[in-house]
């Protein structure tokens, strides 16, 4: 009896070891208990499943769209993305909010010269141009919005239109005045000026509620100063390369002036190479006026101008609109610096063929061209007359003084 009891006992304790094992070897894919580890879940990129919001903008286009037309209740920045311009992006981040405050104002008159896609683009490659430098972007997009509403309609021929660009650093013009757009029109055809860069009108005269809207071909730049300026232009080289070895860079660097540089030819012509420096020196200084910054708009006929040789400088304007200083033509008006306006003139002004002197007024003194005229004017033909036959063939002031000079 002692064996079985315990027989008994040994087969009840193998019975879970038998249960255990036999479970283990009939597994099936309906019956199998989970793993009681959990596998953690899989890790998800953002890189590969979910894509990140784009903190960047996408690409300006080098080739431009077929813009729209606007919309006329829309302001000029409404208006930017409805025509379908890339600076609508742009001027959208916070950071040129001032510049799109000025563009969204209803209560502002303006006309903005807005770069189309394909000029951004290439102003961008040439390295003028940076999007990412807030300090950039805004003087330079100041400087192409103007004062006042102006289309291919309403505009004169000749248009200086004061920009939203007037930051003290750059422009010196005189009486915190803002730096000018040039802007011309031909018979409806419109282009615009910074004094450098001459930038055509891809689509004009987009109506808005607060101005007009104008896309041009090119990304206008603010004027630099007269030396760099003058370094450019081949034509006025001859007029560069005598500042430096004459000490007269600083004159030309001064604020607010009318410069007149007579071209390469107009040296020649005068010989100036068998001048003494003092000559040269003063000859420069002639040609510059610290009476303020004068466009071919703002002479009229007789006006005199301070030079700061100390003498005066005469203007006529011919019938035909030629103007003359001191009987040398401007061949090239209104090349716009940071500093002055330059015009470009066919002749050198001659000091030593000053026809009238008082010493007891200012040495070298130039009479007015009144006085001129009327020491050689017969009486029988009025001045207007005469005026209008010397200035039509192109002499001018030139007439008068060598008439004097010769004693005809």
């Amino acid at each position: 009896m002692a064996k079985l009891t315990k027989a008994v006992a040994l087969l009840l304790l193998a019975l879970p070891l038998f249960v255990l094992a036999q479970d283990t070897s009939t597994d099936t894919a309906s019956d199998v208990i989970p793993n009681p580890t959990p596998t953690p879940d899989p890790v998800v990129t953002t890189s590969v499943s979910v894509p990140a919001p784009s903190t960047t903008n996408p690409p300006i286009p080098t080739t431009d769209p077929a813009y729209g037309d606007g919309v006329a209740t829309n302001t000029i920045f409404q208006n930017l993305g409805t025509v379908g311009l890339y600076l609508s992006i742009t001027l959208s981040a916070q950071k040129f909010a001032s510049l799109a405050a000025i563009l969204d104002d209803h209560n502002q008159k303006i006309t903005f010269f807005a770069p189309a896609d394909s000029a951004l683009a290439a102003s961008i490659s040439s390295g003028d141009l940076n999007l990412t430098r807030t300090d950039n972007l805004t003087n330079i997009l100041l400087y192409h919005i103007g004062k006042g509403a102006i289309s291919s309609q309403n505009s004169g021929a000749l248009v200086f239109l004061d920009s939203f660009f007037n930051n003290a650093s750059f422009v010196r013009i005189g009486q915190n005045k803002p730096q000018v757009i040039e802007v011309t029109n031909e018979s409806g055809n419109m282009k615009v000026n910074d004094g450098a860069i001459t930038a055509n009108f891809i689509k004009k005269d987009i109506k808005c509620s607060n101005g007009f809207l104008h896309i041009v071909d090119k990304v206008l730049l603010p004027p630099i100063n007269t030396l760099r300026t003058l370094s450019a232009i081949p034509e006025l080289s001859t007029f560069y390369n005598i500042l430096d070895p004459n000490n007269v860079t600083g004159p030309v660097s001064g604020q607010a002036l009318t410069i007149f540089a007579p071209n390469n030819a107009a040296w020649a012509a005068y010989n100036y190479t068998s001048k003494p420096g003092g000559v040269l020196k003063m000859e420069v200084k002639y040609h510059i006026s610290n009476t303020g910054v004068f466009h071919t708009l703002n002479f009229t006929d007789g006006q005199r101008l301070s030079a700061i040789s100390g003498q005066l400088l005469v203007a006529n304007v011919a019938l035909n609109g030629t103007i003359f200083i001191n009987g040398a033509p401007i061949v090239i008006g209104n090349i716009l610096t940071s500093n002055a306006v330059v015009h470009v003139l066919g002749q050198v002004i001659d000091m030593s063929k000053i026809a009238y002197t008082n010493m007891s007024f200012t040495t070298n003194y130039l009479a007015p061209v009144s006085t001129l005229q009327s020491t050689i004017v017969p009486t029988s033909k009025t001045s207007a007359a005469w005026k209008t036959d010397a200035w039509g063939i192109g002499f001018g002031a030139t007439v008068a003084v060598a008439a004097v000079l010769v004693g005809l």
